[in-house]
């Protein structure tokens, strides 16, 4: 293998540990959420699965954007809320149906909202830099050490 390649399955591995955290972190949030609204107050499983899923989402959101992708400056902040929301309310849906649908086949609402963030956490590691993060001209981002890399060089 090459330094450059090297360097380059280095810096995907620094930006998926980085991705996972700011996950686990939202997931904290939203899990949490979770259980309080539902196993606590006794919202409805639906709704308290988005409202917790909102909460998550937001801490993942500002995570994400300051310390996996702080290098994606040039593209308008609204343009990636606008489809980090999309890929949320996607995301949404999918973990919605699958709390609520394995719940009602006996598996515990707990276990089902695991299952659920497991099931999708690859699948928005690899949108989230092409769809959500994206620079200005649309293209995608780059790892972070090689940003830092050129802004040093300069």
């Amino acid at each position: 293998m090459h330094p450059p390649d090297h360097q380059r399955l280095r810096s995907h591995a620094v930006r998926l540990t980085k991705f996972g955290l700011t996950g686990g972190a939202g997931f904290v949030v939203d899990f949490g959420t979770l259980v309080v609204l539902h196993g606590v107050l006794r919202w409805p499983l639906v709704v308290a699965t988005l409202g917790a899923y909102v909460l998550g989402g937001v801490v993942h959101y500002g995570l994400t954007r300051m310390w996996v992708f702080p290098h994606a400056r040039d593209a308008g902040e609204v343009g990636k809320v606008v489809r980090y929301l999309l890929l949320g309310a996607a995301n949404a849906l999918v973990t919605v149906i699958a709390v609520t649908g394995l719940s009602r086949l006996g598996v515990d609402y707990r276990v089902a909202k695991v299952a659920a963030v497991v099931a999708l956490f690859f699948t928005n590691y690899l949108l989230t830099p092409r769809f959500v993060m994206t620079t200005s001209r649309g293209s995608r981002t780059v790892a972070p050490e090689s940003s830092d890399r050129s802004r040093k060089v300069r």
